[in-house]
C-alpha cells in the first residue's frame, strides 16, 4: 500500500501517517513514518494509533477506546491491552525518533501529544 496524499482514509500527525484500505470487506491499516512504511507494528497498536491521531493532543477516555479493541469483553482486560499497546507504540516511536508520544492520564485515558524539543 502506497501512502496516499489526500484521502478521508488517511490520518496524519507530525511525522506519522496512518492509511486505511479496504479489501474484501476487511480494513487494513498501514503506518508511514517520515514517508517510509513501518512494518514492525501489529494490528492492535495500529488501530489504537488510528483513533488517537483523530484527536491529537486530547486525552481520550478508556471507555472511548474500548471499541478499538473489539475482542475483549471486560473493561479491565481492554484497559490492560490499551496500556500494553500504548507502551509498544511509545517504544517504537522512540526508536524511530518521532516527535510524538502517547501520554497517560491516570485512571482516565491516553493522548497522542507532540514532544517539544529544546531549540538550544
Amino acid at each position: 500500500m502506497d501512502a496516499p496524499t489526500t484521502n478521508k482514509n488517511v490520518r496524519e500527525f507530525r511525522e506519522l501517517k496512518v492509511c486505511m484500505s479496504s479489501e474484501r470487506n476487511r480494513r487494513k491499516l498501514a503506518l508511514f513514518v517520515h514517508g517510509e512504511r513501518e512494518t514492525t507494528v501489529s494490528t492492535g497498536p495500529l488501530r489504537l494509533l488510528w483513533r488517537l491521531i483523530e484527536f491529537p493532543g486530547v486525552v481520550l477516555p478508556y471507555l472511548m477506546l474500548h471499541d478499538v479493541l473489539r475482542t475483549f469483553r471486560t473493561r479491565e482486560k481492554a484497559r490492560q491491552m490499551i496500556t500494553q499497546y500504548s507502551t509498544e507504540l511509545n517504544a517504537m516511536l522512540r526508536d524511530l525518533d518521532v516527535t510524538v508520544i502517547i501520554t497517560v492520564a491516570k485512571d482516565y485515558g491516553i493522548a497522542l501529544c507532540e514532544v517539544r524539543r529544546d531549540s538550544s
